[in-house]
């Protein structure tokens, strides 16, 4: 090609680039591009510093281009004849942290032969040992820990590669990071050391090798005070339970809520973890920060199966704690008195039944007719229940869930039916309805008039009034069931009397009362009744 053809081809192509890069190009040309150009080879093509552009070939293309570009061509002649073939895709990664991304090793590969920084950063910090690390891939690892990236890098939320690793559970990975320099000890941004992470997801093999290479097996994070052994015993991990407490766990260590490895076994139902901690030289009576014993953690929480087991390795039936003892404790599982707004009711466990391990308790033991010295805890804001239990039986407590069918096997074992409450609440009074709230207590009509039906033909008192000077008619207005206040005049109760605050049941069931919501189809018999009774 003469010097006037190329000239022209070179005018030609200027003509044809995009105006951006023809201003590119007179600018650089302006500042001599030449002098402040540091090339570096990216595959087998040349990247220039400044606008990016890759060059392929020696085509006619090219060197008009360099031409243009005032490029010399032995920076062309770099290029070698198979350039074509053998360069990156255009979307190929150009940084190692990109490359990690994928599970192109040959991309990774080739940008580490390229001295590209394997320490390269996300801008949240996160490095391409981390990518690699959360990709599971052990290859991509190994270059990278071998072109000297940073085994203890930790991103901007904490994490550091060797979490990561213990969260895939990869035991060849986390090995390959200690001896990288990983260490053991290292906590995330929430205070969970690394044992803590491979505890809980079970990973028992990693868990193993973090000891061997120094983690502290009774570290607790700043939270809630809570051990890797209580992390993997929530998460029911029974091997790496044997693991750490062969590696010397401490099994009575507590939160700062004061649950043990031992009460959290329980609460969680792994009979295969109780027995572990058991034989390492778990209490069965330990009892956690608020005084709860095990058995009736494992009650409330419906592992009946469970409860029958720590029964048969020396429970207390009777050991006290807020709220009353394991027979109070079934009671309340057995009729979920906040499951409709507070939290869900337990889920059972096991093949047994409720009243079967009703019947087990009475056979060790259990007393009939202990009443609550201490009361639950208020169960969150919503819990509107005004009624104090202080003094309550298992049986009173059968009562105010309107459960006839366990009132009866509690009397059948001794149960007594004139128990009071500390403010001289009788069951009859909570059967009817007093302390009903509206949403959260529990008691279906019909089974709520079986139980005043019940406790009627044993005699109770229909006149009885509470501290308060409420009555069992008063209770029946709360409760709004109008099958229960026509047995209760029946039996002869009165519809006039007023409480200390001036409440009679008309007024309650009309919804004047803070806090309770009204019944017009109650309130309408009890005016029907009031006025026939006038007569």
């Amino acid at each position: 090609m003469g010097s006037s053809s190329m000239k022209e081809a070179a005018q030609g192509l200027k003509r044809n680039l995009p105006t951006r890069f023809a201003r590119t190009a007179a600018t650089h040309r302006k500042k001599g591009f030449l002098q402040q150009c540091r090339p570096w080879q990216t595959g087998s093509g040349i990247v220039a510093g400044g606008p990016m552009m890759r060059v392929k070939t020696v085509s006619a293309m090219n060197l008009s281009l360099a031409l243009l570009m005032n490029w010399p061509l032995a920076l062309l002649l770099l290029v070698p004849a198979d350039a074509a073939a053998a360069a990156p895709a255009p979307d190929a990664p150009r940084r190692v942290v990109d490359a990690a991304k994928t599970p192109d090793t040959v991309a990774l590969r080739r940008l580490i032969d390229q001295r590209m920084d394997v320490n390269d950063t996300d801008v949240d910090g996160t490095s391409a040992l981390h990518w690699a690390v959360h990709r599971d891939d052990v290859n991509a690892v190994d270059l990278l820990l071998g072109a000297g990236a940073k085994a203890s890098a930790t991103n901007r939320y904490g994490v550091t590669p060797l979490s990561l690793a213990c969260i895939n559970g990869n035991a060849r990975i986390v090995d390959h990071l200690l001896k990288a320099g990983s260490d053991p000890n290292t906590r995330s941004a929430d205070d969970e050391t690394a044992l803590m992470t491979a505890s809980r997801t079970g990973a028992t093999e990693v868990v193993k090798l973090l000891v061997a290479g120094g983690a502290d097996v009774n570290a607790k994070e700043t939270w809630r005070g809570q051990t890797a052994l209580m992390w993997a015993v929530a998460e029911q991990h029974p091997e790496v339970v044997d693991a750490l407490i062969e590696a010397g766990a401490d099994i009575r260590a507590r939160s700062t809520k004061g649950f043990t490895p031992f009460l959290f076994a329980v609460r969680s139902g792994d009979p295969r973890i109780v027995r572990r901690l058991l034989a390492a030289g778990a209490d069965v009576n330990e009892k956690g920060g608020e005084g709860t014993p095990a058995l009736i953690l494992a009650i409330v929480n419906a592992h009946y199966e469970l409860a029958a087991y720590l029964l048969d390795v020396g429970a207390d039936p009777n050991a006290d704690a807020p709220g009353g003892t394991s027979l109070h404790a079934i009671t309340r599982t057995r009729n979920y008195e906040y499951g409709k707004v507070v939290r869900p009711a337990a889920v059972q466990t096991g093949n047994m039944s409720d009243l079967e391990l009703v019947d087990l308790l009475f056979a060790y033991g259990a007393d009939p007719n202990v009443q609550i010295v201490k009361p639950l805890p208020r169960q969150g804001g919503f819990d509107n229940n005004y009624l104090k239990l202080i003094g309550a039986t298992p049986f009173l407590l059968a009562a105010r869930a309107a459960d006839p069918t366990l009132m009866r096997i509690l009397l059948d074992y001794g149960a007594d039916p004139t128990i009071r409450t500390s403010e001289n609440v009788t069951p009859l009074m909570v059967a009817a309805g007093m302390g009903y709230v509206q949403g959260q207590s529990i008691g279906y009509d019909r089974e709520r008039y079986q139980a005043v039906k019940l406790l009627v033909d044993l005699g109770a008192d229909v006149h009885a009034a509470s501290d308060s000077g409420e009555t069992a008619m008063h209770g029946a207005a709360t409760g709004g069931v109008n099958d229960v206040v026509t047995l209760l005049v029946q039996s002869g109760a009165k519809l006039d009397t007023k409480s200390k605050d001036g409440w009679t049941p008309l007024s309650i069931a009309d919804g004047t009362r803070s806090a309770f919501r009204a019944w017009p189809h109650t309130a309408a018999l009890l005016r029907q009744l009031l006025a026939d009774a006038s007569k």
